[in-house]
């Protein structure tokens, strides 16, 4: 399932995904509606978000963020005329606050099997007007116009949003209800999606150059003096690791980007481009490399990865192979400096 953020200003020329991200989700902060706590130290379970402002001064109206089913909606209270009343229920810290909530229901599957669907709920609070044409049990797609951003005490344009979801589907999601993911053992193989982290302990080896693919050892080939071949020889460790670190894998536009983590979360060097998108034709460097390095997997005896390496995933019985054919990757990281 694809999440769009509430607001879609239109980006402008040249601008990069994370500041579009940051025009589209404006707010968060302290006192005006931060997670997880309010300025008075409650508990604050969303982000209070200003709608951007676009073209000829129009403010971005509330949009779905993902295809659902509309499971609660309370229209808005209008205010009262003339001078608001300090007692008014919707007065409360001397400005006024609009009341139009939805909530929507969103399933999706994250993998295969009895636990890869996955329910989530959208909550958008402190709307000013909600499309007529909403109500209990209504479709909804992604990027469907909800209503207007309203008042959150006297401040104008602003909305609350949450996602929330029970301690079952958050299980499903992220391995667990509560604490840390435990990781002394392989994770989840009946899904697969956006970042893949790994856990390298203290006194992890690495080596200074690309050991041979899908060699559980570090293995490279090593010349023959006076010979027109080579032998396959152990790498020697240039070192190892003095700390515990977190390795994610992730692909952004084609990209492969890997970046090392601290254990606290302090990044580590920066991130590594493994193959960068060269355009000819109607296909690019990063597909045809990540095709090839599928398809070497096969003449490693793992018949089951190369489409699963071609989409980016593999799951089930295909990582069981993966383990069992003793396919392993090698990947560099960069370097603290």
């Amino acid at each position: 399932m694809i999440i769009s953020p509430p607001f879609l200003p239109d980006r402008e020329d040249g601008q990069s995904d994370d500041d579009w991200i940051d025009t589209c989700m404006a707010g968060d902060v302290p006192r005006l509606g931060a997670y997880p706590l309010s300025y008075k130290l409650c508990w604050h379970g969303g982000l209070h978000l200003t709608a951007p402002v676009g073209y000829y001064g129009l403010e971005q109206r509330v949009r779905a963020i993902a295809d659902g089913v509309v499971v609660y909606l309370r229209r808005p209270t209008g205010r009262p005329a003339g001078e608001l009343p300090a007692d008014h229920v919707l007065a409360y810290g001397g400005g006024w606050t609009d009341n139009g909530v939805i909530v929507i229901k969103h399933t999706t599957e994250i993998g295969e099997g009895p636990t890869a669907a996955v329910t989530f709920y959208s909550i958008y609070v402190h709307l000013s007007v909600i499309e007529p044409a909403l109500s209990p049990k209504t479709r909804v797609y992604r990027k469907d116009v909800l209503g207007n951003a309203g008042q959150i005490i006297g401040a104008p344009r602003r909305i609350h949003l949450e996602i929330v979801c029970d301690d079952a589907n958050l299980e499903r999601l992220i391995g667990r209800k509560t604490d840390a993911l435990p990781a002394t053992g392989n994770g989840r193989t009946d899904a697969l999606y956006g970042e893949t982290y790994f856990s390298l302990p203290s006194g992890t080896p690495y080596f200074a150059e690309e050991p041979l693919c899908h060699s559980a050892a570090a293995l490279h080939l090593q010349p023959v003096a006076g010979k027109k071949e080579s032998v396959v020889v152990a790498m020697k460790a240039s070192g190892v690791t003095s700390n515990a670190l977190f390795v994610s894998v992730d692909y952004v536009d084609g990209d492969r980007w890997v970046t090392a983590y601290c254990a606290d979360g302090t990044q580590v060097g920066d991130p590594l481009c493994g193959v960068r998108v060269v355009r000819y034709g109607q296909e690019d460097q990063c597909g045809l490399s990540r095709w090839q390095s599928a398809d070497s997997f096969h003449g490693a005896g793992v018949a089951a990865t190369r489409p699963s390496d071609w989409h980016g995933g593999a799951l089930a019985g295909e990582l069981t192979a993966l383990a069992q054919g003793s396919a392993h990757r090698w990947r560099g990281l960069g370097q603290s400096q």
